[in-house]
């Protein structure tokens, strides 16, 4: 309040910079009490110039006391009320103004530093956008290309155009529409709001896309808070990794099936991609949130095999995966399904193409050969990172850090069309590790 007070005086006897009209406005907008003492003061500064006129900025010093006082001057006591209440009211109104509205107009900017750059084309010219930049602005409109940022509070923020984003804080954003992915690191309670929901973080990565039909959140590492319209007593659901919900326009909430991944990790989109034009299972239900990520071209050493795992596929010595699977596009399953016996998965090509099964099991679940596929006698390795019941760590090489070997089986698709693939075991028994799936372009 004591430094309140100074600027409020400021702003009352409109000698306020306009800094400090900024600060003002933030100050009142987030403080109950400095809106009540705002409000006071208001109606006694109306009164005093009804009673005494007002006051000029010579009489506050810059002139030599005055010889005389006189006494104030009588004033037509209706004429005054109203001057007062006229006066008392616009205060209030600017108060009101700022509560109702939904972003204070005068927040500062928030500043941030430039780590990726792509044809980015940013609204109004604001600012220079290349990579090492120092930005301060209060709304990110990316008309195209591809930027990341990271804001002084460490949370890192990427988009792809069109996207536009009001930045309230370093620590709150609300996107207006377009997707937006954000790695809070040890941010803690970062904030994504949008019309349908709020997000708030819990240490993880996650992305947001907002449009007029609702709003799509997916986690890809870590866990979020959502807030939305979805239960009765307003709790919020939490989301961990490999999940996704569509908050629609209206408030229900609807699973995501698939989500595919571009080469930056702002480059995601729902559905399937590449040569998968789909991927579902009969086991995710309304309520079951986890998604397949589709990643084409994915397929390298020390990329993720699992959506629910931070386990990595591997070569099993320095040269690194087979040479025919580098670069093959790749469905991220669930390693949580490793015991599923009643699970089928359908897998839809858009184009002819080469499917790969990854099996940790010999023999193999008799679906397998039932549907086609062939043993190639190649294998790759997993290299197992953090489970619930294993503190184990990645290491970055091929032939390093394998804790599970793979046999490598293939299917020949030559025309568009679904295949089904059953469970990784038949019994009470069988598979360690869920299978992995992957396709090449079949050579026409």
């Amino acid at each position: 309040m004591s430094d309140f007070a100074p600027l409020l005086e400021a702003v009352l006897a409109d000698r306020a910079t306009p800094e400090e009209r900024e600060t003002f406005a933030v100050q009142i907008a987030s403080d109950a009490a400095l809106r009540r003492e705002y409000a006071m003061q208001m109606k006694l500064h109306a009164l005093l110039e009804w009673r005494g006129g007002r006051v000029g900025a010579r009489a506050m010093g810059d002139a030599p006391p005055a010889k005389n006082v006189t006494a104030f001057p009588k004033q037509d006591s209706s004429r005054g009320s109203w001057l007062a209440m006229a006066a008392l009211f616009a205060g209030l109104c600017a108060v009101a103004a700022l509560l109702s509205s939904r972003e204070v107009k005068h927040t500062p900017p928030v500043a941030m530093e430039v780590l990726h750059s792509t044809g980015v084309v940013l609204a109004g010219g604001k600012g220079e956008a290349r990579v090492g930049a120092r930005l301060a602005l209060r709304t990110l409109e990316l008309r195209a290309g591809l930027l990341r940022v990271r804001f002084d509070s460490g949370v890192i923020l990427g988009a792809e155009g069109p996207a536009k984003i009001e930045l309230l804080n370093p620590m709150h954003v609300r996107v207006l529409s377009g997707r937006i992915t954000a790695d809070a690191g040890d941010a803690h309670g970062f904030t994504v709001d949008t019309a349908r929901t709020r997000v708030v973080d819990l240490g993880t990565r996650f992305g947001v896309d907002a449009s007029a039909m609702g709003a799509d959140v997916v986690v890809f590492d870590g866990a979020v808070e959502v807030h939305g319209r979805h239960s009765e007593d307003g709790t919020p659901q939490r989301l961990g990794q490999g999940e996704a919900v569509r908050i629609a326009a209206a408030g229900a909430w609807m699973p995501i099936m698939s989500i595919a991944a571009g080469p930056e990790p702002e480059q995601w989109s729902t559905g399937a991609g590449g040569l998968f034009s789909a991927v579902r299972d009969n086991r995710r239900t309304p309520d079951a949130m986890k998604f397949y990520q589709v990643v084409p071209g994915g397929l390298r050493e020390d990329t993720r095999a699992y959506v629910d795992r931070t386990h990595e596929w591997n070569g099993l010595a320095a040269a690194g995966l087979p040479e025919f699977l580098r670069g093959a596009d790749l469905i991220r399953t669930f390693n949580d399904d490793k015991r599923e016996t009643d699970l089928e998965v359908t897998v839809e090509l858009a184009k002819p193409a080469t499917l790969y099964l990854f099996l940790d099991k010999k023999p193999p679940p008799s679906w397998v050969t039932t549907a086609g596929f062939a043993d190639l006698g190649v294998k790759i390795g997993l290299d197992e990172g953090p489970s619930p019941n294993r503190t184990l760590t990645t290491a970055t090489a091929p032939g390093v850090s394998i804790e599970r070997v793979f046999s490598v089986w293939s299917l020949e698709v030559r025309e568009p069309r679904a295949v089904k693939l059953g469970p990784p075991r038949e019994g009470p028994t069988g598979a360690k590790a869920m299978y992995g799936i992957a396709a090449q372009p079949l050579a026409p």
